[in-house]
C-alpha cells in the first residue's frame, strides 16, 4: 500500500448505504509511485506492452508521466476506458484482452498494473507470446459491436453483461 494513502480510494459503509470514495489525489499518489511498482517486477526500458488498469484519464496521463509513455503505448488502456470505462480493478484484464487482440501484436515483455481499495497496487511481469494472440483472436471474446467501435457493450461472450453508462441510458 502507498504510504499516506488509506483515505484514497475505498467505501463509506452507512446504515443504509455504501458510498464509494476516490479522491482527488489519486492520479498525483499513481505519479509518485508508478516507476518504482513498475521497476519491482521488470525494467521499463525492455518493456513491449504496458497493460495498465486505466483508473481514469488522469491516472492514465499520471502514468504516462512517471514513466515517459507516448500515446502509443498509452494506447490499450486508453481505449478500454473509452469503450468500456472503469470497471474496477479487472478492467486490467480488458487492457491485456485487447493488446492480445491487436493485428500489430509483437510477442514481447509486459507488465500489468492495478489498484484498489486503501490505495493498494499490484503489478505482475509477464512474457506475451504470438500463440497468445492467435488464441485470443481464434476466442474472439469481444462482441462484433465493440470490434466496429461501439461502446455498447465490454464484457466477453458468455459472460453476464456489463455496459457502459452510455449504454445503460440507451
Amino acid at each position: 500500500m502507498a504510504p499516506d494513502s488509506r483515505s484514497l480510494m475505498g467505501w463509506d459503509v452507512h446504515a443504509d448505504e455504501w458510498q464509494v470514495v476516490f479522491s482527488p489525489r489519486i492520479p498525483s499518489v499513481v505519479k509518485r509511485e508508478a516507476r518504482s511498482l513498475i521497476e519491482s517486477v521488470a525494467s521499463p526500458a525492455e518493456l513491449a506492452h504496458w497493460i495498465f488498469h486505466p483508473g481514469g484519464r488522469k491516472v492514465l496521463e499520471a502514468y504516462a508521466e512517471a514513466l515517459h509513455l507516448t500515446a502509443a503505448q498509452l494506447e490499450p488502456a486508453t481505449t478500454t476506458l473509452s469503450r468500456c470505462g472503469n470497471m474496477s480493478a479487472a478492467t486490467v484484464s480488458f487492457v491485456l484482452d485487447h493488446v492480445l487482440g491487436s493485428p500489430s501484436f509483437q510477442a514481447g515483455p509486459a507488465v500489468a498494473t492495478a489498484f484498489g481499495p486503501g490505495f493498494s497496487a499490484e503489478a505482475v511481469a509477464l512474457e506475451l507470446h504470438r500463440s497468445h494472440a492467435s488464441e485470443r483472436r481464434s476466442r474472439s471474446t469481444w462482441p462484433t459491436s465493440l470490434s466496429s467501435g461501439s461502446s455498447r457493450s465490454c464484457t466477453p461472450r458468455g459472460q453476464r453483461e456489463h455496459c457502459s453508462p452510455a449504454a445503460r441510458a440507451e
